[in-house]
């Protein structure tokens, strides 16, 4: 079952791709050249613990560039950028999954009048499911002979709800995505 407050609107979410063109880049070392994004798969993973029917939406996006003919020959060039011999242009190619989602929210009077569900341990627990999808998503790719580069969880993650506000990293929540990674070789803490 679905909760939501009295005048409380649904939410969604969305992610948008452009494809089927190329736009202009360019790397850090100055070269220039065309990206462009071909959808591999997309879906939408329900979380496992949630009353307000939230998950994670996901898109597996295949970016080609194409380094210009004039572009650099540098090795501190960007990831997309030419390495090769200016000769013909040098064509990158990197899998990446972009992702969604809006976590579990703070509700006043929940489940009752007076009562306070924080979703706290929901965030997390849909916070590591958000990784561990990804994770796994790439793991099953690899069997497929698909490296995928990076992977991106973005989107309203409630985590300050009933938090004062930090002025840097919030260690709790980077603890919580290196607990759901450690050993997977993806995602990590900085420190």
């Amino acid at each position: 079952e679905i909760v939501t407050q009295p005048g409380q609107q649904q939410y969604f979410v969305a992610v948008a791709v452009l494809t089927g063109g190329a736009c202009a880049g360019s790397s850090t070392a100055g070269s220039t050249g065309a990206v462009s994004a071909q959808l591999v798969s997309s879906g939408f993973e329900p979380y496992a613990d949630t009353i307000m029917g939230r998950g994670l939406l996901w898109v597996h996006a295949r970016l080609t560039s194409t380094a210009s003919a004039s572009s650099s020959t540098t090795a501190s060039s960007a990831s997309f950028s030419s390495s090769s011999s200016s000769a013909s242009p040098a064509v990158r190619v990197k899998d990446v999954i972009f992702t969604t989602t809006h976590l579990e929210s703070f509700m006043r009077n929940y489940p009752s009048p007076g009562s306070t569900y924080d979703g706290v341990a929901e965030r997390s627990n849909q916070l590591r499911q958000a990784v561990r999808f990804c994770t796994d998503y790439a793991t099953e790719r690899a069997r497929h002979g698909t490296r995928i580069d990076a992977a991106f969880i973005t989107g309203d993650l409630n985590w300050d709800d009933e938090r004062k506000r930090s002025s840097g990293n919030d260690r709790r929540m980077l603890d919580v995505v290196a607990s759901a990674s450690s050993g997977s070789g993806g995602a990590g803490r900085s420190s």
